[in-house]
């Protein structure tokens, strides 16, 4: 069944060449608040989704690979039921789900961050 895309999905555009392929990206502005000099794709904007039972199995089925590569805390991008990035070193979702639903996710996070750190085995001094 095709997908039609959203007004919020990122569009990338990629130009195979005989030896490399080429994506199209953007640099935001140096004087921009959220990710200054950093390269995206163009367009795109975050809305409120409802978190659907496709959502929940890809969640299901990557969880055990991520964990077992010691990836707790990751952002998953899932667009028309496909994934389409997996945010490991910067999951800026956080900041949104903030936004969008008036929490303060982050603390969960470190909770959790806590409660992980406090179990692993440390070297005698």
């Amino acid at each position: 069944m095709p997908v039609r895309p959203s007004d919020a999905a990122s569009l990338v555009l990629i130009r195979n060449r005989a030896a490399h392929a080429e994506v199209l990206m953007g640099k935001r502005a140096r004087r921009h608040r959220f990710l200054p000099d950093v390269y995206v794709f163009p367009g795109g904007r975050v809305e409120r989704g409802v978190v659907d039972a496709r959502d929940r199995e890809i969640c299901r089925l990557l969880a055990p690979r991520l964990t077992a590569d010691g990836l707790y805390f990751v952002g998953l991008d899932i667009i028309g039921g496909f994934v389409t990035e997996v945010n490991v070193t910067s999951p800026t979702g956080i900041q949104e789900i903030n936004r969008l639903d008036g929490v303060r996710l982050e603390t969960k996070v470190v909770d959790f961050i806590e409660r992980r750190t406090a179990t692993l085995d440390r070297p005698a001094r």
